[in-house]
């Protein structure tokens, strides 16, 4: 084993991916869940916009047109996941919700596979 770091970063990623079930359910006894999706939507900017800042400037050259497709995209897609989730979180237990965000890939594939042909 040349280097532990990347074991380490994956312990980490599952504590983390692991632990965000049980913090939604506990942001929306305080939160709505447009405004528990607003504002993880928010701090993930914020917290990746730093990340590129710091690690990579160039990545923040992007051009007019592209830009207004990458907002856009975040704002449905990013806020989307996030509204919905937390609309889910509302209903189900963390355990559930953990179960069907693990099954969206093999679902996704299956319907793929079976609605168009792919």
């Amino acid at each position: 084993m040349s280097s532990i770091r990347p074991y380490l970063y994956l312990v980490f990623f599952a504590l983390i991916t692991g632990t965000t079930f049980h913090v939604a359910k506990e942001a929306l006894a305080f939160f709505s869940p447009s405004l528990a999706g607003a504002l993880r939507f928010v701090f993930a900017t914020i917290f990746l916009f730093l990340f590129v800042l710091i690690t990579d400037r160039k990545l923040l050259k992007v051009d007019r047109r592209n830009l207004i497709v990458f907002v856009s995209l975040g704002i449905i897609g990013v806020f989307g996941f996030n509204f919905f989730f937390f609309i889910g979180m509302k209903k189900a237990s963390p355990m559930n919700a953990a179960i069907v965000i693990a099954a969206s890939p093999a679902i996704a594939i299956f319907l793929s596979y079976f609605l168009l042909k792919t």
